[in-house]
């Protein structure tokens, strides 16, 4: 007897959890509810990915405060101390005292101070790189805090989507075995034959075997599951599915695809880096101009060699100065540099537009994706509700000698396979909504 059911029922819990890694996992041995808020929470704040992304965020931030430290003025402080060799002291022909005396020990200190007054505004500009740099560091912490939201949320589903089948296929065996009760005392009676014993008994044993594959496919998922949000593989999650399927409110696809042009993070963050391409482009073209600094120093030292004649006592002298260096080489070479910004400039614009392009697209599709599962979830009750009357039919027919006992498996088959298509159905248009939310930005 064919029983189609089994396989068409683990090939779609299969295909729910392709995340779920192979291998053996223990039985839960607690519970816990969970409501889809919780575990999104419990999801973003142990996640390892985000961890990672709030690393490189800290890194730009640490790169954005070395641009502003350029504004501050340089110091620096330097003493030392040598023990000169004895040489003999000079004196003037006819002199009793020596012009020059001879000091073995000679201490020298150094206090500068050097500020940068004019860069060609090159400086001013780094900072505000820095800043737009910054800034698109955030929208990247946002947008992996946007994928690992969604991978969390579309997990809870898929559980709930296990869930759901292995408590459809718990109470369809339920109902077969009870049949086979029943067919036992009617072969009793001479009111069966063996022949249809044997069906009802086949077509329990593969749901019992269809039973057994479903309830290691959800420990499964929920052991990856429990690794996602950072609990412990025994805990068994009960989803909460009280807040799952509240009415969705969605707007035309234009709306969406405005919204997604504007308020993806990932948007945002490709039109600052065509910004910082830009400002990058502006610090090669001001190379053309000098460099002014302003400086003052301070030299204690013992002996002060400006000290004539030289003593050993500390004397401090200084001294205060302007700067300007012009590169003038820059002048040919300089054009090259400018040229390689304006490359990356470009680069950074026909990216932004290919990005552009990409999210309408991605935000075209998940909006059809949504409305086609609104669409299934329709078509799916009704199938749902003429499985049932079908499996109704058939077993009226059945107990009255109308109908053969295969055609009350394949009934009961076809109405398992209904109930587990519209839970899947159900689960996959709100999966479909929170995309449509990610990929207009609105998540």
């Amino acid at each position: 007897m064919k029983i189609p059911f089994r396989e068409r029922i683990l090939n779609i819990c299969l295909m729910l959890l392709a995340f779920i890694s192979a291998g053996d996992s223990a039985r839960a041995q607690t519970s816990q509810n969970i409501s889809l808020d919780e575990a999104v929470k419990m999801g973003l704040d142990y996640s390892h990915q985000l961890a990672a992304s709030k690393g490189r965020y800290d890194y730009s931030k640490a790169k954005h405060d070395q641009t502003y430290d350029l504004a501050y003025p340089v110091t620096n402080l330097s003493a030392s101390y040598y023990r000169l060799s004895d040489v003999p002291e000079f004196y003037l022909p006819g002199t009793e005292n020596a012009l020059f005396p001879v000091y073995l020990n000679s201490y020298q200190g150094h206090i500068s101070l050097n500020e940068l007054v004019f860069a060609g505004f090159r400086v001013q500009t780094a900072k505000e790189a820095a800043d737009k740099n910054l800034q698109s560091a955030q929208f990247d912490l946002k947008t992996d805090n946007d994928n690992v939201k969604l991978n969390i949320i579309t997990a809870y589903y898929n559980l709930y989507k296990v869930q759901k089948a292995v408590g459809i296929i718990d109470q369809n065996k339920a109902l077969i075995d009870a049949r086979v009760a029943d067919i036992l005392n009617l072969e009793k009676n001479g009111l069966a034959t063996h022949n249809d014993v044997l069906r009802l008994q086949l077509q329990q044993s593969n749901i019992e075997l269809t039973k057994i594959d479903a309830e290691n496919i959800l420990r499964n998922a929920n052991y990856d599951f429990n690794l996602l949000i950072g609990l412990p593989g025994t805990v068994e999650v009960v989803v909460d599915s009280s807040t799952m399927f509240s009415p969705k409110t969605v707007t035309n696809q234009d709306d969406y695809i405005s919204s997604a042009l504007q308020a993806r993070p990932e948007i945002q963050s490709a039109a600052l880096h065509s910004q910082v391409a830009e400002d990058n482009l502006k610090i090669a073209q001001r190379a053309y101009y000098p460099t002014i600094g302003v400086g003052g120093n301070l030299y204690p030292a013992s002996p002060n060699q400006r000290y004539i004649p030289p003593t050993d006592v500390f004397h401090t002298t200084w001294d205060l100065g302007i700067t300007l260096n012009w590169n003038i080489t820059n002048l040919y070479t300089n054009k090259h540099v400018i040229a390689e910004n304006q490359a990356l400039l470009d680069q950074s614009k026909a990216q932004q537009l290919q990005l552009n392009d990409n999210v309408k697209s991605e935000v075209y599709q998940d909006y059809l994706a949504y409305k086609e599962s609104l669409d299934k979830i329709d078509v799916l009750t009704k199938a749902v509700d003429q499985a049932q009357e079908n499996l109704r039919v058939t077993e009226s027919r059945y107990n009255n000698s109308l109908a053969l006992v295969s055609d009350l498996t394949d009934a009961q088959s076809a109405q398992i396979q209904a109930q587990i298509n519209l839970v899947i159905a159900d689960a996959d248009a709100q999966i479909a909504y929170y995309r449509l939310q990610k990929s207009s930005g609105n998540f």
